[in-house]
Order: C-alpha cells, then structure tokens, then sequence
C-alpha cells in the first residue's frame, strides 16, 4: 500500500474516533455495571443471552413501529409545553416558594417513614419476594405476539365488530 493512503486512512480513523478522554469513564463504568450484571446471573448468562437473541430476531417491528409513531411524538411537544405552563401558574397560585416548601416537607415527611420503618418494611418485601419473583418469571414466559395474533383472528376479516349495550335501568 502507498504510505500517504495508510496515513491518510490513520488520520481519518483518528479523527472519527471520540477523544480517550471522554469515552474511557463511560467505558469503565459500563465495564462495571456488566460485571455486576453477569455476577448476580447465577450461571445462568448464556441462557438470559439466548432469551435475549430471541427477543432481537422477533423485533423487526419496533423500527417500523418508532418511524411510524414519530411524527405524533413531535405533535405533543406543544402541548406538554402547554401542561408545563399550566403547572407553573398552577404553583404560582398557590403561592410558589410556600407551595414547593410544603411538597418538600410531604417528602421529607415521606423520607423520615422510610427511614424509622425499613426494617419493618424490609421483612414484608423478603416475605413477599419469592412470590414477586415468581410472578415476574412467569411473565417473561407469555408470549405476547400470540395474545396479539389470536385476538386478531377473532376478528372478522374485514374488521366490523358489533357491540351490545345493555343500558341499566334508572
């Protein structure tokens, strides 16, 4: 190869690449968070990893699904805008410093029962914890697509679903 190709490939790479810098932090913390990930898997990695493959090669709709949805996501921009200025004259009317005051103490409040009832609420959540797991097991075995699909075939081909009412009485 021609040394003024190679170099100039070099320079290009190098100035593609992010500065050392600033991406080794975010490197070593995301290092971090994997062990401690991979630590609590319990030997089971390869079969979260094969969950995990399944899940990707079912996901060809999300691109689709996030194009589609976008342009009514940009549509709420102006009326979240709208809720934030409602919610900052809602404040002001209550009297704003006083307001965020007395929601500060409701946390604080909140705060102080966390912290006089944690050992309590610590033997109710290992109580229960078994049970919460094995409901969130259990959820990860439905299988959502098939919900999707045999309600989907319950409906006639052309889409018409009839509705009954039953008015109550007065």
């Amino acid at each position: 190869m021609d040394p003024a190709t190679v170099a100039r490939l070099v320079n290009g790479v190098d100035r593609a690449l992010p500065n050392p810098d600033g991406v080794l932090p975010n490197l070593a913390r995301a290092s971090r968070l994997l062990k401690n990930m991979v630590m609590t898997m319990n030997g089971r990695g390869s079969e979260t990893l094969a969950n995990f493959q399944t899940l990707l090669q079912n996901a060809g709709w999300v691109g689709p699904t996030l194009a589609e949805i976008t342009p009514s996501l940009m549509q709420t921009g102006q009326p979240l805008l709208d809720e934030f200025k409602v919610g900052v004259h809602f404040f002001g009317s209550l009297g704003a410093p006083e307001a965020m005051r007395q929601i500060a103490d409701l946390f604080d409040r909140f705060q102080k029962f966390l912290d006089d009832r944690a050992p309590d609420l610590k033997v109710i959540a290992q109580a229960l914890a078994p049970n919460v797991q094995g409901i969130a097991a259990s959820l990860m075995n439905i299988d959502a697509s098939q919900i999707l699909s045999n309600t989907l075939d319950a409906f006639p081909a052309d889409g018409t679903v009839t509705l009954h009412v039953t008015v109550p009485n007065p």
